[in-house]
Order: C-alpha cells, then sequence, then structure tokens
C-alpha cells in the first residue's frame, strides 16, 4: 500500500446486518475480493477481510432476507436432534447476503484417514430462518468460511449483476 494521504485502512471491521443494503455483487465468491492478498482490484485496496460471506437464497431462487447463519463445531445429530457447539453468527441482509470480518473459531479437528485424505479443520454451517424458526443445516463439513464458492447463482452466472436494469438489488429498501 503506498504511503501519504491516499493511503486507505483495509483491515477494518464489516458485519453484515437486518436490513443493511451495503453488500454488493450478489451470487459470486465475495472472499475473491475481501482477503487480505487481494489481487482482483487493479489496486488490491478492497477493505475488510471476510471470514465468512456469502448469500442465502428461498428454494424458488430469491433471496432470503430474514436468516441468520450460525457455524457449528461438528454436525447436527439427527438422532438426538442436537447441533454442535456454536462458533459464529452472522445475520443476513436485506439484500440476502451476510458477510463478517470477525475471525472463524478453531472448528473441529480430523484426523488422517487410512488413505491419507486431507485432514484439518472443519466448520458445519446452518441457515436459521428467523420466521419460522427452521434451521437447514449442510450435512458435511467445510474448512473455509467461503460460502460463494460452491453456492453462487445457482451453480451458473458468476457474474456481477448489480449494474442490470431491473435488478432487484435496486429496488431493496433502504436502510
Amino acid at each position: 500500500m503506498a504511503c501519504g494521504a491516499d493511503e486507505r485502512v483495509r483491515d477494518v471491521t464489516m458485519e453484515s446486518s437486518p436490513g443493511g443494503t451495503r453488500s454488493h455483487f450478489p451470487d459470486t465468491n465475495c472472499q475473491s475480493c475481501h482477503q487480505l492478498d487481494d489481487r482482483v482490484t487493479a489496486d488490491g485496496d478492497t477493505p475488510g477481510f471476510f471470514s465468512v460471506a456469502g448469500m442465502v437464497r428461498e428454494t424458488d431462487g430469491t433471496p432470503h432476507p430474514n436468516a441468520t447463519v450460525i457455524i457449528y463445531d461438528r454436525l447436527f445429530d439427527v438422532e438426538t436432534r442436537e447441533a454442535g457447539n456454536e462458533l459464529l453468527r452472522v445475520e443476513v441482509d436485506a439484500l440476502g447476503m451476510f458477510y463478517t470480518t470477525t475471525p472463524l473459531p478453531e472448528g473441529r479437528l480430523h484426523e488422517v484417514d487410512d488413505e491419507g485424505h486431507h485432514t484439518g479443520e472443519y466448520y458445519f454451517p446452518a441457515v436459521l430462518d428467523n420466521d419460522t424458526g427452521v434451521i437447514k443445516h449442510m450435512y458435511y463439513g467445510v474448512n473455509s468460511g467461503s460460502c460463494g464458492v460452491c453456492h453462487h447463482d445457482l451453480y451458473r452466472d458468476m457474474s456481477p449483476r448489480d449494474d442490470v436494469d431491473g435488478d432487484l438489488w435496486h429496488e431493496a429498501p433502504s436502510p
């Protein structure tokens, strides 16, 4: 980063909040820009290093703004109906997007299996529907909070769409 009056602070605290409309570029991998080593922008100056970020959608594909993303340390147990320990909670904004610069706490450590497959920290994300109280869990662990790597625009278009006429992000309620 350059020295002087044009120097910008990049390591800033950022957190999505209910009703907020600060998020942008839906259906993309947020951490492709919001990372310490930002090679996506020309100046490498994107602020906020996200630990968890993505978008929550309804089954029909519309954004779901009234939700909370919860990161657990272990898989939901269907027999006992118990989740793991909650590690982090992130509120979804008015555009259905969520993000935080809060570091992920240590996740569950896995041992190396007999075939020598990769092990490491794993997290078990879930989405809480704040209206119904229903929680949808992922049934396998992930080693990153970069949700948009897999969950992007129904696995099709990865390009930002916030400049398209008629796009619902232009019609979102103001905070």
